[in-house]
């Protein structure tokens, strides 16, 4: 009892230990409040990616993609891990309209609504809510073929962060592919080389993905089959995306489907397709879009060392705030050594002060990092109506609300860091003083 008081004397009358208090709170303050926007933001963009196509991926990079699905869906639905499983074509296409010389070379997607929405977010990222059976059916001409139009192909985002648009205006697209047979080569030949269609836009795609949002078509599995030239006799597509039960884990099941497919793929391996077969590869979601996913999580990691770097300026700090408390307690040490209390003992008393001081700089930062994060949308949109700023340009960045949900993780890691900073700074100059004697302590230098 007696050390906690004397350390509380230690701090409470010691001005230059609220330096040090206060060094703690903003470093907790800052790493509390970027860590919560980063993380939120990397923890967000992944659940997009992975809403975008499933827990796993089977998928050939050819264009010319691989056949048998049929059979490989009819296996994967019979596995009790398998929630659903839906077939997806990918091409490239030049989108383009009559009477306009305009054209853009877009990414067509071939999916089948009633499966493609249950292993996907799809249906939730629709600008207009519609029933599976009525997607590719346009408001203003239902009878005709439709195709779901990526949000930001042909709209802008306004500084609220909100697409400005309306699809209930007629438009017509024209979409061209060249149609390829398995071999790679052009199906067609002469002068009729290329397959167009025209569609209607039904719907708008947003999907949070800005590279899918703004290049990406969907149409039908059958009319992308019949534009690509996988609509021959053994249809081909270019990938399945795949959906599992909930609590299934994902290694397990991703290495199941993978036994799944070769099995099939052993099955036709002294078929013509077999080159194609050997180009398909078994991934988890992850792994499919890492090449999206990995650039943000890099930047988190170097984020994250970065501010260890700002932890270390708090030892510092602590380090030369206990340097000069040390040394002008040297005479109390020496008193105390002198009456029999142990170096651990004075090692104790100084190190429990360094807790307390970490403690209280701690949870001071704590405070007003939640103070602040409940805040901090609101004091954006201040901001930005009285002065026209925002942290983030919304017509540019497809982002919402800034991410301000404190994860515990995060929380519980940056406190224990905090107080362990504060102890690792008064190491150094406790230790030295409580080992030297008594008499070198209370000696006066005249």
């Amino acid at each position: 009892m007696f050390n906690i008081i004397l350390a509380l004397r230690y701090f409470l009358k010691r001005p230059i230990s609220w330096l040090a208090t206060f060094a703690v709170a903003i470093s907790v303050f800052v790493v509390l409040v970027v860590m919560t926007v980063m993380n939120g933001l990397v923890v967000e963009y992944t659940a997009k990616n992975h809403r975008l196509v499933g827990d796993c991926i089977v998928h050939s990079e050819s264009l010319v993609g691989f056949p048998y699905y049929q059979e490989f869906l009819i296996e994967l639905r019979n596995q009790e891990f398998v929630e659903e499983a839906s077939p997806v074509i990918k091409s490239f296409a030049l989108m383009s309209q009559e009477n306009y010389s305009w054209n853009e070379g877009v990414n067509l997607v071939g999916i089948v609504p009633q499966t493609h929405g249950k292993v996907t977010g799809f249906f939730d990222s629709l600008y207009r809510k519609t029933e599976a059976a009525q997607v590719f059916s346009a408001y203003y001409n239902p009878l005709s073929s439709g195709c779901v139009r990526g949000i930001a192909m042909m709209n802008r985002r306004n500084s609220q962060g909100e697409y400005d648009h309306d699809i209930l205006q007629p438009m017509k697209l024209i979409f061209t592919c060249f149609p390829l047979s398995y071999k790679g080569t052009l199906l067609k030949a002469g002068r009729d080389v290329v397959s167009s269609k025209s569609f209607y836009v039904a719907n708008d795609s947003d999907s949070g993905v800005a590279k899918i949002d703004g290049t990406t078509i969907y149409v039908s599995l059958e009319n992308a089959q019949k534009l690509s030239g996988m609509d021959s006799t053994i249809a081909r597509i270019s990938a399945v995306y795949i959906k599992f039960v909930d609590g299934e884990g994902l290694k397990y099941a991703v290495d199941e489907v993978a036994k799944i497919w070769e099995e099939i793929s052993n099955k036709h391996s002294n078929g013509k397709f077999v080159a194609l077969l050997n180009n398909v590869k078994v991934e988890d979601w992850k792994t499919y879009r890492r090449e999206s996913i990995a650039p943000m999580e890099k930047e988190q990691t170097m984020l994250t060392a970065l501010f260890l770097l700002i932890g270390l300026v708090t030892v510092f700090v602590v380090f030369v705030v206990f340097f000069m408390i040390v040394n002008h307690k040297l005479k109390d040490i020496g008193i105390f050594r002198s009456f029999g209390i142990s170096a651990f003992q004075i090692n104790r008393l100084f190190l429990l002060s360094a807790t307390i001081i970490g403690f209280v700089g701690t949870a001071v930062g704590v405070f007003c990092a939640l103070i602040f994060l409940s805040k901090m949308n609101a004091l954006e949109g201040v901001l930005f109506d009285k002065f026209g700023w925002q942290l983030w340009d919304r017509t540019i960045y497809n982002i919402g609300e800034i991410p301000d949900q404190l994860r515990s993780e995060v929380l519980c890691s940056v406190i224990v860091c905090s107080l362990a900073a504060s102890v690792i700074g008064a190491l150094l100059p406790v230790f030295r003083a409580s080992r030297r004697k008594p008499v070198e302590l209370l000696q006066v230098n005249e």
